[in-house]
């Protein structure tokens, strides 16, 4: 029995521990909203999934919002698939959903070089942009795409694949602009959210000085080969207020690198077992 004053930081259950026929098996973890672990089933023991547990309160909002958004999504692998919920004690709130993969920030740390390839930078992209097409087309807007929310796995034919996740503080895109609390335009704010994506899977971080890179610095800031950065965010950018032309940031992107189809599977390398996007 938990104490009055449990929480979800005080929720570290061992290995193998059970909660609802579900088995955990490690931490993936621990964000504002909830924390997660990957989890299987006895009778499904090769079937990964993924269990985020929230505090009944005070976030309860925002796993509500989560599970609204979860039990709507189509099934596919550009989202995880709604499982199941349950509470623990009355204390936690739970869902299980589809594991989605490794987080792309943690695929690109195993990157020797810390940074992806322009040819991959660019697929990355253009599956990110379609993950936030269907997401749009399925009535919402995810609001906190960044690079941890983004999720790399494997099809059955061993491509690799993105998926979004954690949909805590999404909102309806049939949402009045006066209830948008964080921006008038959170369509646009998806896709330009999307560059910052990209410019972390190609730009080398500072993080050995503790110096934080700008946003997104000005073309004169940015070596030459990085500029269609900036562009990219003007085209897109320069979109608020009007019809959002998914067909003119998708051509931008393919003409990057025209000679490359920026809708090829993405490259990598094996080591130990462990899939390496170059």
């Amino acid at each position: 029995m938990f104490s009055s004053t449990f929480s979800r930081a005080d929720f570290c259950p061992a290995t193998g521990e059970k909660f609802h026929q579900f088995q955990i098996q490690k931490i993936l973890g621990c964000g504002y909203f909830g924390k997660c672990f990957t989890v299987t089933k006895e009778d499904e023991p090769d079937k990964k999934m993924v269990l985020k547990v929230s505090d009944s309160f005070p976030n309860k909002q925002y796993f509500e919002t989560e599970l609204e958004v979860l039990r709507s999504l189509p099934v596919t692998h550009h989202f995880p698939n709604f499982i199941c919920t349950f509470t623990i004690e009355d204390r936690l709130d739970c869902i299980v959903m589809t594991y989605q993969g490794i987080c792309l920030k943690t695929m690109l740390e195993q990157n020797e070089n810390k940074k992806f390839t322009l040819e991959n930078t660019l697929r990355i992209g253009m599956q990110l942009m379609e993950c936030v097409e269907l997401l749009h087309a399925c009535g919402w807007f995810h609001r906190d795409i960044h690079i941890e929310n983004v999720t790399v796995n494997t099809d059955s034919g061993g491509n690799l694949k993105l998926a979004l996740i954690d949909f805590g503080i999404s909102i309806s895109t049939n949402t009045p602009i006066d209830d948008r609390c964080l921006c008038k335009y959170p369509l646009i704010e998806d896709y330009v959210s999307v560059v910052e994506v990209l410019k972390l899977c190609s730009i080398i971080q500072e993080a050995e000085t503790g110096a934080k890179p700008d946003w997104l610095p000005s073309k004169e800031k940015l070596p030459w080969n990085y500029k269609w950065l900036r562009d990219l965010y003007d085209v897109i950018e320069r979109q608020k207020g009007g019809d959002y032309n998914k067909e003119v940031v998708k051509r931008f992107i393919r003409n990057v690198r025209p000679s490359l189809d920026t809708e090829s599977d993405i490259t990598f390398t094996e080591k130990n077992g462990e899939k390496i996007i170059e």
